[in-house]
């Protein structure tokens, strides 16, 4: 089985990816969030930067994601978020602590409901990763260091598992945002990498379970 290199030094495997993302989430799971995160110290940053990506679309799109992904929200964390749109045509989604969930109209276009919570999971991933609670955390990553994508791509599977959704429904997310055009070519390395290694994680359990 391959192993990576990590850009901290370590080796990340399967293994060692699925024992981190099962540390978070016992870690994690049972505490108050809201205690424990900070959330975004001015709001109008959060606004200019919707503003920057189109704005925020209000339409039958808005309904779909609260439909599939609001309840999910509340049994993930002890406080609320909320979810919008942003009028984008990108294939993304993002997160801003203590503040909301933004999905672009591009991503749940293109995606199934499953998919979607995915890509919701995925961001919460990183919420509960980031102890700080300050980070804008995006599903195509915001930087080229893949290994914090990967633990909240591996949390993300473990979140919708817990409500009954195939984890699997994270790596046909990916799969699709990797194929999308508008993606840096050094993104798109990196989201090979991360689809790659979640079918490891998957392939791995399975050989397990045998």
């Amino acid at each position: 089985m391959r192993a990576r290199k990590s850009e901290r030094g370590g080796v990340v495997t399967p293994r060692v990816v699925q024992r981190r993302a099962w540390s978070v989430a016992a870690c994690l799971w049972g505490m108050v969030v809201a205690g424990s995160l900070g959330g975004c110290s001015a709001a109008n940053l959060e606004t200019r930067w919707t503003q920057d990506r189109g704005g925020v679309l209000c339409d039958a799109r808005q309904d779909r994601v609260s439909g599939v992904c609001g309840k999910l929200l509340r049994a993930w964390l002890d406080y609320e978020l909320t979810i919008e749109v942003l009028d984008s045509n990108a294939l993304d989604a993002h997160i801003w602590p203590k503040g909301s969930v933004y999905l672009t109209r591009g991503l749940i276009d293109n995606m199934d409901d499953e998919e979607l919570a995915a890509a919701v999971a995925h961001e919460v991933g990183h919420l509960l990763n980031d102890q700080s609670g300050q980070a804008l955390a995006s599903l195509a990553g915001q930087t080229i260091v893949c290994n914090e994508e990967s633990y909240a791509d591996l949390l993300g599977c473990r979140l919708l598992e817990r409500q009954g959704i195939d984890g699997r429904a994270m790596i046909r997310l990916l799969q699709k945002v990797e194929r999308c055009e508008q993606l840096s070519a050094s993104r798109r390395v990196q989201m090979a990498k991360r689809i790659d290694l979640l079918n490891e994680v998957y392939s791995y359990e399975t050989q397990q379970d045998r």
